[in-house]
């Protein structure tokens, strides 16, 4: 990237598919859910306007990813397991966990966020190659939706 380059410019050409990870601004959220519509993902939502430290994640995604157990107040692994059987529950063959005001734990907690793209890409990998007990391959995408420079607009 050259200094004449803005990020605008330099991120226009990442959201034209759907990653493992994708980033996108909110103001191209109904693009977004457009396409995952079109694809026909199971679309899941985390509500990231009050996550804003580990504790409010692991509530959030207790109230937003519910299961059969409590779900996980403050252990990484404990929450790989939740999100694992969460996903593994759905029965689908595809889908989107898109996490809406992403940018809210961006500006406040890098740690967390970073470590929560983590297992969800773990989960993922393992739900696409059928391993760790998913029944079948699914397609697992997370979608950070937010706002600021970091992400770009999606033209999927």
């Amino acid at each position: 990237m050259t200094n004449d380059t803005t990020n605008a410019e330099f991120n226009s050409g990442f959201n034209t598919t759907l990653d493992r990870v994708t980033c996108v601004h909110t103001d191209s959220a109904s693009t977004l859910d457009e396409a995952l519509n079109a694809a026909e993902y199971d679309i899941v939502t985390l509500r990231g306007e009050s996550i804003g430290d580990t504790a409010s994640l692991f509530g959030q995604i207790g109230r937003d990813l519910p299961g059969d157990t409590d779900p996980p107040t403050h252990n990484w692994d404990a929450l790989a397991d939740w999100i694992w059987q969460f996903m593994a529950a759905r029965g689908s063959n595809r889908i989107a966990l898109v996490w809406r005001d992403a940018h809210v734990l961006l500006n406040s907690s890098l740690p967390a966020l970073f470590k929560t793209v983590q297992i969800v890409s773990d989960v993922s990998r393992e739900a696409e190659a059928g391993e760790g007990g998913f029944p079948f391959p699914v397609r697992i995408v997370l979608c950070l939706v937010g706002d600021g420079d970091g992400f770009p607009p999606f033209t999927g």
